[in-house]
């Protein structure tokens, strides 16, 4: 829920936040798969390091989609099975300023795919991590630069339609304290 966006050495934090990347201190490789209901799964694959001597990237993978809907037709009468997905392909660079002062960029290239249509697309998100007592810190993203897919139906409807969605901006204020290193 966005509240990674503090949280340093942690791959996964490099999601909500990209200035995180370069408070990476090793090598770092996260996946997941979750079975959901009504056939819907969601998955993700990511690979981040540090870079020396000040900088960081993360590469992130993200796949959500829906399998087995069987379409029926105004009788109710079986047609074929239908599938979705929305894929989001996040690449990050960060480098620290100072000690405590970092910047990030992450590029996202998106992809969606509903029955008889098609969306690709491209967004930004912007990060600042400043930590300015040894144990707080802050981290400020704006998300979704930019953001935008656009959509075709080809030949699917007797119109073909081409439509563009812009994605809403958010931005994020993230704070988090290490008590005793915990």
């Amino acid at each position: 829920g966005n509240s990674l966006g503090g949280v340093l050495n942690d791959i996964t934090g490099i999601y909500e936040n990209p200035a995180n990347v370069p408070f990476l201190e090793s090598k770092q490789f996260t996946s997941s798969f979750q079975f959901l209901s009504l056939d819907r799964s969601h998955s993700m694959v990511g690979f981040g390091t540090n870079l020396p001597p000040t900088a960081g990237m993360s590469v992130i993978w993200i796949h959500a989609g829906v399998d087995d809907i069987e379409g029926r037709n105004s009788t109710n009468n079986f047609t074929e099975m239908y599938s979705t997905s929305q894929d989001a392909i996040y690449t990050t660079f960060g480098i620290k300023i100072l000690d405590k002062l970092s910047l990030g960029a992450t590029v996202k290239i998106l992809y969606d795919r509903l029955p008889h249509a098609t969306s690709s697309g491209f967004s930004m998100d912007l990060g600042v991590t400043i930590i300015p007592l040894e144990n707080l810190i802050i981290g400020i993203t704006a998300k979704d630069i930019s953001g935008k897919v656009k959509w075709n139906t080809g030949d699917w409807f007797m119109y073909q339609m081409q439509k563009e969605d812009k994605f809403p901006k958010l931005y994020n204020v993230n704070v988090s304290y290490k008590y005793k290193d915990k």
